[in-house]
């Protein structure tokens, strides 16, 4: 008898926005996403999602920097993209751009830039100091078992959010997506 990984289960309702609103709970519990997590204070951790440019400095910004002169009002900006296609493949990740926008710079990994993508573990500097890491946390759901109207919007969900669908379980999978629960006998 094979042990199974632990597996937790999401109905998909038939209402889409209560499917939208108990989905992203149920990605936000996991705490599953790209994210910009300071260096100095790892309480100060920013979630990045697909189809937004943050703003980021120290005025009126998504994503805001205190107490380092050398962040502009308007200092950076992050934009996260991932492709439609891309999403039943968990091995092309969303793309991070990262443009500098002011005039006492930006470093990715100690080198200064002014147009770069960023990969998962890359160390982003703002100003003098302010040091961030990018973190990317895998996720990847399994849809096998939902109608076409419900996994077409969840394939919508899952893109803006920057995670993965596949149509079978795998031991990566984060959650398995589902209209019923049905239980089905298999043989190894």
């Amino acid at each position: 008898m094979a042990i199974l990984p632990s597996l937790y289960v999401f109905l998909f309702p038939t209402d889409n926005i209560t499917a939208g609103n108990r989905l992203t709970k149920e990605i936000q519990r996991y705490h599953i996403m790209w994210y910009l997590i300071s260096l100095d204070n790892p309480d100060v951790k920013y979630t990045l999602l697909t189809g937004h440019t943050y703003l980021i400095g120290r005025k009126n910004c998504d994503i805001l920097i205190a107490g380092d002169a050398a962040v502009s009002r308007n200092h950076a900006e992050i934009k996260l993209v991932h492709k439609e296609t891309d999403i039943t493949n968990p091995e092309k990740l969303p793309t991070v751009g990262l443009t500098d926008l002011s005039k006492f710079g930006t470093s990715v990994n100690g080198d200064k830039i002014k147009n770069t993508e960023l990969k998962d573990g890359d160390l982003v500097t703002f100003g003098n100091s302010s040091t961030f890491t990018l973190v990317y946390e895998p996720f990847i759901i399994s849809s096998s078992c939902l109608d076409p109207p419900s996994k077409k919007k969840v394939k919508e969900w899952i893109c803006i959010l920057g995670g993965h669908m596949v149509n079978d379980w795998k031991k990566e999978c984060s959650l398995l997506v589902m209209n019923n629960i049905s239980v089905t006998i298999k043989v190894w």
